[in-house]
C-alpha cells in the first residue's frame, strides 16, 4: 500500500479539513499519515492586521513540502497568499461548502442584541461589517481557534461572535444540516448572516490541497479532488483581492458564485472603512466562457478595483 503524507495545522477545524482528504485517499487504497505542523500563525500573539507578512498559516507547511517531509498540505484556501512559493502549486480545490458568515450567541440574533453588547472578532472585515449593521454595539478583539472563541462566548466574555458558518458545520456542531439558524450541539445559538450585509472573505468555505509542482502526488490530487466550478470562482475572487491589494489588514469582502442554469457567474465585492461608516460595493456578471479566459477575469478585477477606489475616493488601499 502506497504511503501518502499530509501536512496540516493542529486545530480541530484544520484536522477536520485534513480528514476530508485523508478519507478519500484511503478509499483509493493509500496509507495516509497526517503530520501536524505548527505554523507562524499559530504562535502569533499580535492580531493578524498588524503583520506585514502574508501566508503565516502556510509558510512552515510550504517548507515541509519543499524539503520532502510531506507529500501534500491541506489548507483553507483563504489562508493561501496569491503568490505561491516556487516549486509548489494548488493541486486541488474541493467543492465549495457554505461561504456565509454566522453569528453565534447564547440565544439572541445579532439584530436582537441590546445596545453596548460586546461582539468578538479578530477580522477587520467582520469588524467593519458588524459596525455598519449595528453601530450601537461594541466590537472587541477575539483570537484563538474556533473552539477557543466559542468557549470564551460560553464563559460570558462576549455577547456574541461572528465566524465562518462552514467552520461550525465542519466541526459537526450544527444539529440539522439543512437549517441556517438554530441551537448548536454545544448549546449555543447560531444564525446565518445575510450576504447583502456580510460579504465573506475571498475563498471562504473552500478547502485547498497544495503539493510540489508537477509531482505525481499533485496529479493524483487533481484527479481525485479538483472541482472546476469552485476553482473558477476562487480564481476570480483571488484576482480581485490582488487588484485591491488586500489581506488581513484591509476590510474587503469578495464573493463569486456560478449560476450553472444561466451559464454565468455573479461577482460581489466591497471595500469598507475600518469603522464601517464608509463603504463601496461593486457587482458584476461574467458568462461561463468569459470566466475561463484569464484576460476577461483580469479586466473584471481591474474594473471592480477601480470602481471601489473611485467611490471611496482612494487611489489604492
Amino acid at each position: 500500500m502506497r504511503k501518502f503524507r499530509i501536512g496540516t495545522r493542529g486545530s480541530p477545524l484544520a484536522m477536520a479539513q485534513a480528514n476530508v482528504v485523508k478519507k478519500t485517499l484511503e478509499r483509493e487504497g493509500f496509507d495516509v499519515e497526517l503530520k501536524v505542523v505548527r505554523t507562524s500563525g499559530d504562535m502569533l500573539k499580535a492580531p493578524l492586521r498588524r503583520l506585514k507578512e502574508f501566508g503565516v498559516f502556510v509558510k512552515e507547511l510550504d517548507e515541509y513540502l519543499l524539503k520532502g517531509r510531506i507529500d501534500a498540505a491541506v489548507h483553507s484556501l483563504k489562508d493561501i497568499p496569491s503568490g505561491m512559493r516556487g516549486g509548489l502549486e494548488i493541486s486541488a480545490v474541493l467543492p465549495r461548502e457554505e461561504p456565509y458568515e454566522a453569528f453565534v450567541s447564547r440565544g439572541l440574533r445579532l439584530r436582537e442584541l441590546e445596545a453596548k453588547s460586546v461582539v468578538g472578532t479578530s477580522s477587520v472585515r467582520r469588524r467593519a461589517q458588524i459596525l455598519r449593521f449595528r453601530n450601537d454595539i461594541v466590537v472587541k478583539e477575539l483570537r484563538g481557534n474556533l473552539n477557543t472563541r466559542l468557549r470564551k462566548l460560553k464563559d460570558g466574555l462576549y455577547d456574541g461572535v461572528v465566524v465562518a458558518e462552514v467552520g461550525l458545520r465542519r466541526l459537526n456542531l450544527v444539529e440539522d444540516t439543512a437549517r441556517c439558524e438554530g441551537e448548536l450541539k454545544n448549546g449555543l445559538f447560531f444564525e446565518r448572516l445575510p450576504l447583502k450585509d456580510f460579504i465573506p472573505a475571498a475563498n471562504q468555505g473552500i478547502i485547498a490541497v497544495v503539493a510540489r509542482k508537477s509531482s505525481e502526488e499533485s496529479e493524483i490530487l487533481k484527479e481525485l479532488f479538483d472541482d472546476a466550478v469552485t476553482r473558477a470562482v476562487a480564481e476570480v475572487e483571488r484576482k480581485i483581492l490582488r487588484e485591491l491589494g488586500g489581506g488581513c489588514r484591509v476590510p474587503i469582502g469578495i464573493f463569486a458564485r456560478a449560476k450553472r442554469a444561466e451559464a454565468k457567474m455573479e461577482v460581489f465585492a466591497e471595500l469598507l472603512s475600518a469603522d464601517g461608516r464608509k463603504w463601496a460595493r461593486a457587482e458584476r456578471e461574467l458568462s461561463t466562457e468569459e470566466a475561463e479566459l484569464p484576460e476577461c477575469v483580469e479586466e473584471l478585477a481591474r474594473g471592480v478595483s477601480s470602481e471601489l477606489f473611485s467611490i471611496l475616493g482612494f487611489n489604492s488601499v
